[in-house]
């Protein structure tokens, strides 16, 4: 049984959001694991040669920042993607999501996609969008601004009764 469908086009904008909490999460985590492995020869060094030791630190910074350049290219050829010309509808249903890019006059196919419940690893909320985060790696940008006050109450009734210990809200800082 269906409950609702949400209809919208999506900008690169509605992305940009995510792409800074991603990079930032990215950073975090990758100083978290890799600091000490870089932290620890680069004191040993200083003692003992201080020119690979700085060698070290600097491939420790270059590995740092190869995954955000990456990212930035990455947000830029999606910014040029056919993603932002399609209009895209997303049906909850009572026990899965299905999104579909629609058709439009540069392209004849629909594209339809399913996602059970079970699929679903994380839904993140920040004031303009709600994102939900698939098995698949995929993920779904819902921006607020296209949600009425009736689908609103019933995405929140959703992630309180099936998702309350995959949900996070998030406090983006402008």
């Amino acid at each position: 049984m269906k409950y609702f469908t949400l209809s919208y086009n999506l900008t690169a904008e509605d992305y940009s959001e995510y792409d800074k909490i991603y990079n930032r999460d990215s950073i975090r985590l990758r100083l978290r694991r890799m600091l000490p492995l870089y932290a620890v020869p680069v004191i040993i060094c200083f003692f003992l040669d201080l020119q690979t030791a700085v060698i070290i630190a600097t491939m420790s910074v270059i590995s740092f920042l190869l995954p955000y350049i990456g990212n930035k290219e990455f947000s830029k050829c999606r910014a040029d993607s056919s993603i932002f010309k399609r209009e895209t509808t997303v049906d909850f249903y009572e026990n899965h999501i299905v999104t579909r890019l629609l058709p439009d006059s540069n392209f004849k196919s629909e594209i339809e996609k399913h996602y059970g419940f079970d699929k679903i690893n994380r839904i993140l909320e920040s004031e303009t969008t709600f994102y939900f985060a698939f098995s698949d790696n995929s993920l779904l940008v819902i921006p607020k601004k296209y949600i009425g006050q009736q689908e609103y109450t019933m995405i929140k009734n959703l992630i309180e009764n099936l998702f309350r210990n995959k949900y996070f809200y998030l406090q983006t800082k402008n």
